[in-house]
């Protein structure tokens, strides 16, 4: 296991903490602008998506090139998740609003034959209790 620090979630500024009915009243032009797909916007004393989207990919770029035949986890949050799962086929980060994954669940990402493709997308099944 190795932690890799800018794996780490967005830095969401003055939004840390605050609660969806607060952010609906102090932030609620930002929430707009973000909820119309112009969520790349700086964070307020936070980060961009951008930002955020660079030094994920940053990361995850080495993270492939020195295991390409092999099979990698990696472990994060969801800005992280999904931001990766952008950049890696190449879709607008404004396609970020669109995905969900939820708590636990497991992304799968193929890279190979210079394809890349999506195989599964927050896929909760190994929470279900039996």
């Amino acid at each position: 296991m190795q932690v890799e620090p800018d794996l780490r979630e967005m830095e969401v500024g003055e939004l840390e903490g605050v609660s969806i009915a607060e952010l609906g009243t102090n932030f609620s032009q930002f929430l707009l602008q973000w909820r119309q797909g112009q969520g790349v916007n700086k964070l307020p004393g936070g980060e961009s998506v951008v930002e955020m989207a660079d030094r994920v990919w940053a990361t995850i770029q080495p993270i492939m090139k020195r295991h390409e035949e092999e099979t990698v986890v990696v472990v994060s949050h969801f800005f992280t998740v999904v931001v990766t799962i952008c950049k890696a086929l190449v879709w607008p980060l404004s396609c970020l609003e669109r995905i969900r994954v939820q708590t636990g669940s497991i992304s799968i990402i193929e890279l190979g034959d210079g394809q890349t493709r999506l195989v599964s997308l927050g896929d909760t099944c190994h929470l279900r209790e039996d």
